[in-house]
């Protein structure tokens, strides 16, 4: 399945406690160009933006991904996830949430403006072998963490500018492999 966006193509869901695209026990998918996020209203969202569960060869290139959306990219379970030359902003507690996942790549991508009072990390690999963080822009967010790292392996962030951001702690590493950090 590709699903690619032409001419300001977006994706946009109501009501705030549903995630706006879900894919369970998929493989090949594609999403290219594509904004996508919640309806603007008061109050809090529940709901994250792509939630990814038991699937592989999952990539997303050149899409927009916003909140309120509790979690930008959710994937649990998932094998060879790519967001390449993405932007993640707006969102509430995580922005890429991998959970149980091998081979997740970030890549040129912008993360920006996520916060709330619950926002926990910009990037959450739990679990994880392989999981990447490479040439992005991580800015104006502020957070409990910038990464989270719980019983992962091969676990990198390269080449990232990091900057006008809020942590109360940078990295959390919880027992397992250590981070690589470029």
């Amino acid at each position: 399945l590709c699903i690619s966006g032409l001419d300001d193509a977006e994706i946009v869901t109501r009501p705030r406690y549903a995630n706006v695209l879900s894919f369970v026990q998929c493989s090949s998918i594609s999403l290219e160009a594509v904004t996508m996020g919640h309806t603007v209203e008061d109050g809090f969202c529940t709901g994250g933006v792509i939630l990814l569960e038991n699937s592989k060869n999952i990539s997303l290139h050149g899409c927009s991904l916003y909140g309120c959306g509790t979690v930008g990219i959710y994937a649990e379970n998932c094998e060879n996830v790519d967001a390449i030359g993405c932007e993640i902003y707006d969102c509430s507690n995580y922005g890429v949430s991998a959970i149980s996942c091998k081979d997740v790549v970030i890549e040129q991508s912008m993360l920006h403006s996520n916060k709330d009072g619950m926002f926990q990390s910009v990037f959450r690999a739990e679990s994880c072998d392989g999981f990447a963080i490479v040439n992005c822009g991580i800015y104006g967010n502020s957070a409990l963490n910038l990464l989270t790292s719980a019983y992962s392996k091969q676990v990198s962030m390269l080449g990232c500018t990091v900057e006008d951001n809020i942590f109360t702690t940078c990295i959390i590493h919880a027992l397992g492999y250590s981070p690589v950090i470029e």
